[in-house]
C-alpha cells in the first residue's frame, strides 16, 4: 500500500479528501503530511450539510500527534464553500476536531481491553 494511502487511513480521510504527499524532513526531524481534495468536488456546508461548490482556499497548517517521536504537521488548502442558504463558509475538515485528553484516552483503552486481559487473550 502506498505511504499516502496509509496516512489517509490513519487520518480517517474519505472522498473527496486524500493525502497528496508525506515528507520526512531530516533537517527538522518532523513529518509533513499534505492533504488535498479532488478537483471539482462539492463539500458540505458546515451549517446545513448541503453539498456546495468550493469558492476559494487558504493554506493552513495543523499540529498533529507525533508520529513515533517525530512532530507531525498536516498542511492543506482550507476550502470555503458558497451555500445558497448560509453564504460563504469555511468547511469542517476531518482531521481538525477536538480530541479527548490523554487520561480519557487511557481510560477508554483500558475499558476496551480489560475483559480480554482478564481472560488472558491478546487484544
Amino acid at each position: 500500500m502506498p505511504l499516502e494511502d496509509v496516512f489517509g487511513r490513519i487520518l480517517g480521510l474519505k472522498e473527496p479528501w486524500f493525502v497528496e504527499d508525506v515528507v520526512f524532513d531530516t533537517g527538522k526531524l518532523e513529518v509533513d503530511i499534505y492533504v488535498g481534495f479532488r478537483a471539482g468536488a462539492q463539500l458540505p456546508c458546515p451549517e446545513c450539510g448541503g453539498l456546495c461548490p468550493v469558492h476559494d482556499t487558504v493554506k493552513r497548517t495543523w499540529r498533529h500527534l507525533n508520529f513515533f517521536q517525530y512532530p507531525a504537521y498536516i498542511h492543506a488548502k482550507m476550502p470555503r464553500v458558497v451555500c445558497g442558504k448560509h453564504g460563504t463558509r469555511t468547511v469542517k475538515v476531518p482531521w481538525s476536531r477536538r480530541l479527548p485528553d490523554s487520561a480519557s484516552l487511557c481510560k477508554e483503552g483500558q475499558g476496551k481491553h480489560q475483559g480480554r486481559l482478564r481472560e488472558g487473550t491478546r487484544p
